[in-house]
């Protein structure tokens, strides 16, 4: 979300971005702070935040602990903004425990060494 924000303000299509966004009753983003974004790329996305979760409903997914977003987002008076805005009338649910990729991963690997014989390498 963050590099199509990014995109849309040096493509000057900004406002056609945010009129789209709008019109959309769910926001979904996954994976929102996976990567360090740049501190303009930080402004738009708190911008997003105030156009869309006062009107609509927002799900966010990230595996990075609220505590580690000023890292990413590199700003902390806008991780800080953007936290408020996320928190304010939310529900937080943290997920523990091992993600279904990382078991299915496990489950092959275990599955993969009982097939092999003495013989192979």
């Amino acid at each position: 979300m963050s590099h199509k924000l990014q995109s849309a303000y040096e493509e000057e299509t900004l406002e056609q971005f945010w009129s789209g966004m709008r019109t959309m009753n769910v926001l979904i983003i996954d994976k929102i702070v996976y990567l360090p974004i740049t501190q303009q790329a930080a402004i738009l996305l708190f911008q997003l935040t105030q156009l869309k979760l006062g009107l609509h409903s927002a799900i966010l997914a990230t595996y990075i602990s609220f505590s580690k977003w000023g890292e990413i987002f590199q700003d902390c008076a806008v991780t800080a903004a953007i936290l408020k805005r996320l928190i304010h009338h939310s529900r937080v649910i943290q997920i523990t425990g091992n993600s279904y990729r990382m078991k299915d991963y496990k489950l092959d690997r275990e599955q993969r060494s009982k097939l092999k014989t003495p013989d192979d390498p």
